[in-house]
């Protein structure tokens, strides 16, 4: 039974268990009261309500506006991470927009953009020909030192036996006295006539004795006697020849011929000079050739292939002295042409190379600069890349050692290319990396890189007016560049000659 309170119903002890498990479930789910926000319980069932732990009784209006304010607050707590979830979207939207806008609506930037830069650029030609190039020591194909082989005075010079002559097979170099010699001969002969004579009279004395022996009026023991004499005889006779040979062997000794045609080199002959047997008077060695080494590295046998095929390929000497101002200019003129006769069959130790040896005819005629026995020369061989892979650049196109700029569209390309030969106005690569017709850039740019943007700068026509105008006063010839294309010129006809590599 339940009585009103303050105007309303007093609630009995099970609906007010009732109650507050109904307000345990709603704090269990709602967190925020589970924290400790707990509104005031009412119960209603008219227009007041009133607590039942209330010492007085409570007002029910102001327990409604509490449970009222309460769940508001409930309320508003449940809508705060919705609005958070909401302004997060909006910030990341706009910032989205405005990276948009920076990165694909800054085509045309407020700055104007960079133009690429203008750069010089050469075409990829095809290599005709590859110069083996090495150097190498001229030396004599023939060499001799000129000696008596007799004891004497010398009596007369040769003419042409002077340091520099040249003289020619058979022409005298030294005589020496001759008087002593003569005697020797003199003596010689008249040992064979003595050994003539013996010999005719133990023939004449072995005929007497066979003619007895034979009527029996000489015993056989002296025809035996007969017979060993005459042998003695002959005996004798072929010593007093032999003697009279060397007589005149020493004799002929006494005057020293020109074993060949050949170049004197050293000489210290002298009239009156007392020459022992054997004792060096000079040197010769041939004219007619002279051969220099030259050795092939790895790499050349790794061009050229088999060494055999160079054989009978055509060489190119030049000079290599830079001693003095006048053979500076001359440093690098043909001097001579040689061909390859053979292949030395070692291996040099010390340089690991595989020697061609050169040989180079008539080496000290002609109008020009003549060779030097033991002058450092430089060796080119050519090779022809006609059925090979090759092309040619200039020497400012290869950046360091094997990196060249390709221009595609105007963008830079990089290469790693494989150089067979360096020259002074040329560079020879394998043709795999760039090929014929390709531009490749020979300027020298900061700081390049795979694809850059450049501009190829157009050349000038070749009758271009001078910056000077029509009174400016012409360009002077280069003429470390003509000798560069002349050295061209003359590596393509050595080529064209048959040779390696055709």
């Amino acid at each position: 039974m339940s009585a009103d309170v303050g105007g309303g119903r007093r609630r009995s002890p099970q609906e007010r268990d009732r109650a507050e498990k109904g307000e345990d479930a709603d704090r269990a789910a709602d967190p925020e009261e589970a924290d400790g926000v707990v509104p005031r319980p009412w119960v209603g069932g008219g227009d007041e309500a009133t607590d039942p732990g209330d010492a007085d009784g409570g007002d029910g209006a102001s327990d409604r506006d509490a449970h009222a304010a309460a769940e508001d607050e409930r309320g508003e707590r449940r809508g705060r991470p919705v609005l958070w979830l909401v302004l997060s979207l909006v910030v990341l939207a706009i910032g989205g927009g405005i990276f948009a806008f920076l990165t694909f609506a800054g085509e045309e930037p407020s700055p104007p953009a960079r133009a690429a830069e203008l750069v010089r650029a050469a075409e990829v030609q095809p290599a005709r020909t590859l110069m083996l190039s090495q150097t190498g020591f001229v030396r004599p194909r023939a060499e001799v030192e000129v000696a008596p082989e007799v004891a004497g005075r010398i009596e007369r010079v040769g003419d042409g036996f002077v340091l520099g002559g040249r003289v020619e097979r058979g022409d005298l170099l030294i005589q020496l006295e001759q008087e002593r010699f003569e005697a020797d001969v003199a003596r010689a002969r008249a040992a064979v006539q003595r050994a003539e004579a013996a010999l005719a009279q133990a023939e004449v004395d072995r005929g007497r004795q066979e003619e007895l022996e034979a009527r029996d009026f000489a015993s056989e023991a002296a025809l035996q006697q007969a017979i060993v004499a005459v042998a003695a005889a002959e005996g004798d006779l072929t010593a007093a020849r032999a003697d009279l040979t060397q007589a005149e062997i020493a004799l002929a000794d006494t005057v020293v011929l020109a074993p060949f045609d050949a170049l004197v080199t050293a000489e210290a002959a002298a009239v009156g000079q007392l020459v022992p047997s054997g004792q060096s008077v000079g040197t010769l060695v041939a004219a007619d050739a002279v051969e220099v080494l030259m050795g092939l590295t790895p790499g050349d046998v790794d061009v050229l292939g088999d060494p055999s095929r160079a054989v009978g390929g055509r060489v190119l000497v030049r000079a290599t002295d830079t001693t003095t101002e006048a053979s500076a200019e001359a440093q690098g003129v043909l001097l001579a042409q040689g061909l390859v006769t053979e292949i030395d069959p070692r291996i040099e130790e010390a340089t690991r190379t595989i020697a061609l040896v050169v040989t180079v005819a008539d080496p000290f005629d002609g109008e020009g600069r003549r060779l030097r026995i033991g002058e450092l020369v430089e060796l080119g061989l050519p090779i022809s890349l006609e059925n090979r892979s090759a092309v040619e650049v200039p020497p400012e196109a290869v950046k360091g050692r094997d990196l060249v700029w390709l221009i595609e569209d105007g963008v830079l390309r990089r290469r790693r290319v494989e150089p067979l030969d360096r020259l002074e106005d040329r560079i020879v690569l394998r043709g795999v990396a760039v090929g014929p017709g390709d531009l490749v850039m020979v300027s020298d740019l900061p700081a390049p890189f795979d694809g850059k943007r450049v501009r190829v700068q157009e050349e000038e026509p070749a009758g271009a007016a001078s910056p000077g105008g029509e009174g400016a006063e012409p360009s002077r010839a280069d003429p470390d560049a003509d000798a560069q294309r002349g050295r061209a010129r003359e590596a393509e006809a050595a080529a064209a000659a048959p040779g390696p590599g055709g």
